[in-house]
């Protein structure tokens, strides 16, 4: 087979839409890997969603794929698959998964409907990332400079939020942001941004809505 009976590429919105076409996984990625190191400048910063159609693919190919990505400035948005492994494996990697394209009809928002009550992502976030679905958010790991989260709900990082971030996206003025050092680019909550210049968190803490402005106060303070 040609690389053109492989896989297909194509715009969706600001993303863009890598189809596999191949009878494997293997046949398919290695068609688009070279198409992607032949394309370098086109796709410096891009943003993809793979279809994988009902090809399996394992967590740790998944995982190569998206380093490979990463070493070429790209991001793996999200997954399109109908096999169930493969919707395993893309979950434990926090790679938001869909069944098809009509599920992102704009393709620039990710939808969770394939998804539990939250996202979880084991892995720091790098420039250029952007996570944005409509449920609780955990990361793992590090959130850097240049790395975006957007969430409709919470958002909760286990390490540095060094980026963007906007929780309760949606008007929930009830959502909070909670990082282990919060030092963030930019921070919002249900649309009201806080001025985070010069920060030097000494502690865990959350940023809250409160009286229509932003706060931070200890995490230790937070009761539920």
């Amino acid at each position: 087979m040609t690389s053109k009976e492989l896989f297909t590429v194509k715009g969706v919105g600001e993303r863009l839409l890598f189809t596999c076409l191949g009878p494997t996984w293997i046949e398919s990625w290695q068609a688009i890997q070279v198409y992607i190191s032949e394309n370098k400048t086109f796709l410096h910063n891009a943003i993809i969603i793979i279809d994988l159609r009902d090809l399996e693919i394992r967590s740790a190919d998944l995982f190569n794929a998206r380093d490979f990505c990463y070493e070429h400035q790209i991001t793996i948005s999200a997954i399109y698959a109908k096999n169930h492994e493969t919707n395993q494996a893309a979950a434990l990697l926090g790679i938001p998964t869909q069944h098809s394209e009509k599920e992102t009809a704009t393709g620039l928002k990710l939808s969770n409907q394939a998804m539990d009550k939250a996202v979880l992502i084991h892995r720091t976030l790098r420039s250029g990332t952007l996570v944005d679905v409509n449920c609780d958010i955990v990361v793992f790991g590090d959130v850097h400079s240049g790395a975006v989260i957007r969430s409709d709900k919470n958002i909760i990082i286990w390490g540095k939020l060094m980026g963007e971030a906007h929780a309760g996206r949606s008007g929930d003025a009830s959502a909070v942001i909670c990082a282990l050092e919060l030092i963030p680019a930019g921070l919002k909550i249900a649309g009201i941004p806080f001025d985070s210049t010069k920060r030097k968190p000494k502690e865990p803490e959350v940023a809250i809505l409160e009286e229509n402005a932003v706060k931070i106060i200890s995490w230790m303070k937070i009761t539920y």
